[in-house]
């Protein structure tokens, strides 16, 4: 797949003091499972930094996959934006039982509300053979 056939997500959390592990706890059985069954979820990662205050700083980055069939020739990030722009959409994804779950598991553990950002892969090691 070319990088204009993915989409990154990034999802920002800063936490609470002495909250990392609990949200490290909640979020990595959702991962594993994401990972494992929806065929869309290439690979998700965590960086781990801390903010100017000291704080925890999470960031989760989703590499999703689309099929040809998918595509239909407009590319990742206008499908992407097509399935997931509106508010109905994203409540539904959101609003599966898995997501809401981990969203009543982290939600307490958060200094800010979490940001969310898409995009795709502008240089790197994207398209890169072995």
């Amino acid at each position: 797949m070319s990088s204009s056939e993915f989409v990154h997500v990034m999802e920002s959390f800063t936490l609470q003091p002495d909250k990392l592990q609990e949200f490290f706890e909640a979020v990595n059985p959702v991962i594993m499972k994401l990972e494992k069954t929806d065929p869309h979820v290439w690979h998700i990662y965590a960086i781990h930094t801390k903010t100017a205050d000291g704080l925890d700083h999470v960031v989760l980055v989703e590499k999703y996959g689309c099929s040809a069939l998918q595509m239909t020739g407009i590319g990742a990030d206008k499908l992407f934006n097509k399935r997931f722009s509106n508010e109905e959409a994203m409540e539904r994804v959101h609003g599966s039982p898995l997501l809401v779950e981990m969203a009543k598991k982290i939600n307490p553990l958060l200094e800010e509300p979490a940001e969310f950002k898409h995009g795709q892969v502008v240089l790197g090691f994207q398209d890169r053979q072995r």
